[in-house]
């Protein structure tokens, strides 16, 4: 009985220890043996900087890539630009420079910086050839990849369980879904405060990474350590500082948050470190990694910045699809006030129920409202003792039809 006893002991610390490493990693795009040819996909600890396992090498690794709808292999790739040319369908083809992990369906997110495509990589599947998906069908940016301007270097999940992708001009923000179907939407272009183009200069923003944080926010880290935060709800950018501590040749290519919260930067043209920044203040530590070597054109881990949630699992909302309505918008977002105000714009007149539901899908609040004029406004109550997080925001017609679903924060 004792042994017994001691072994479910035993299991159950092995389970806490196990789930307790588990987030501490994170995924990297590195070159072979430090090549500055960005197609090899490792796995990384951001608490050593060390590369802990190698998930696809690009020389030597046995994969299939197929069109995700169809599932038929993709054909060979001719990409138009300064000069036309046939490219061999592989995974990382042209190089990749962002990446988003997905910890709610173990899924790695990419795309090669000159073909327009947003692929990922299933990473339950365990046998010896690798699958990669693509969807081939619709292009990630609206756009010629082969201008540096509309490349995509940074990426990220966001708390919201959508992944998002910022092209180097920022002025395409896309957001794509992760689940079964993955659906793709432009989000427009980034405008900095102050109507200037801070972050939309090459030079201010080309390259770097971004990260998210749970409250709707993004913050986007430019190659020579400026800092952005960005409302993915507005696309608006605040300059929040220059990155100090690190040295100028050390550029910023990769991003991701660890388990303490902790801004882990990793570079592409120098391998000698990485770079803890503290979100308190900014200030800079660097990482002892033991003198390895690791250099990266991207990082990406499943921790958001000013994570305070007492379970910091997995993304919420990740095969949730919002219904979007042009003519009925929902504000203010994130919800601070014990309110949210929505507005109905030359909807059809009648009954309609508005319905705010949290993770589990069960209905916290129903409110049914009359509209009876071409404008009008309606106030749902948010009771204030709910926990801070993401729910959503249901209004249902008098068919009892959805017409708006949308994600909204709750500080």
């Amino acid at each position: 009985m004792r042994t017994r006893t001691l072994l479910i002991i035993m299991a159950l610390f092995s389970l806490q220890y196990v789930s307790a490493q588990k987030r501490s990693k994170a995924f990297a795009i590195t070159g072979t043996n430090g090549s500055m040819l960005w197609e090899n996909i490792s796995e990384v600890d951001l608490r050593t900087a060390k590369s802990s396992a190698l998930v696809f090498n690009k020389q030597s690794s046995g994969f299939s890539l197929v069109n995700a709808e169809t599932k038929k292999p993709l054909a060979p790739i001719i990409v138009e630009g300064y000069a036309t040319k046939t490219i061999k369908p592989e995974p990382t083809a042209t190089m990749v420079a962002a990446v988003a992990y997905d910890e709610a369906h173990n899924k790695l997110f990419f795309t090669p910086m000159q073909i327009n495509e947003l692929r990922w990589v299933d990473l339950n599947d365990k046998s010896n050839t690798i699958k990669f998906y693509s969807v081939a069908d619709t292009k990630l940016v609206n756009g010629n990849v082969r201008d540096v301007g509309n490349q995509i270097t940074r990426m990220c999940m966001g708390a919201d369980g959508y992944g998002y992708a910022l092209t180097n001009d920022a002025m395409h923000l896309i957001r794509f879904s992760t689940g079964r179907n993955v659906t793709i939407t432009d989000l427009g272009s980034v405008v900095s405060e102050k109507n200037n183009n801070v972050i939309n200069n090459a030079c201010g923003g080309w390259g770097g990474d971004m990260v998210a944080d749970t409250k709707g926010n993004l913050y986007v880290i430019s190659s020579n350590h400026n800092l952005f935060k960005v409302n993915i709800e507005t696309r608006v950018a605040g300059f929040i500082t220059q990155i100090s501590g690190i040295p100028a040749e050390h550029t910023v290519n990769g991003a991701a948050v660890d388990d303490d919260g902790m801004l882990v930067l990793g570079s592409a043209n120098t391998a000698d470190a990485f770079y803890k920044v503290n979100p308190a203040d900014w200030s800079v530590a660097k990482i002892d990694n033991g003198g390895v070597k690791l250099n990266v054109s991207d990082l990406a881990s499943s921790n958001f910045l000013f994570d305070t949630r007492a379970n910091k699992g997995t993304p919420q909302f990740n095969d949730i699809r919002e219904v979007y309505n042009e003519k009925i918008a929902a504000y203010p977002n994130p919800v601070s006030e014990g309110f949210v105000k929505i507005s109905f714009d030359q909807q059809p007149k009648g009954s309609y129920a508005i319905q705010l539901v949290d993770i589990t899908g069960r209905v916290l609040t129903t409110k049914q409202v009359n509209i009876a004029m071409n404008s009008q406004v309606e106030s749902l109550a948010v009771d204030q003792h709910i926990s801070q997080g993401f729910y959503m925001l249901r209004v249902m017609n008098s068919d009892k039809k959805t017409v708006l679903v949308k994600k909204l924060f709750v500080e």
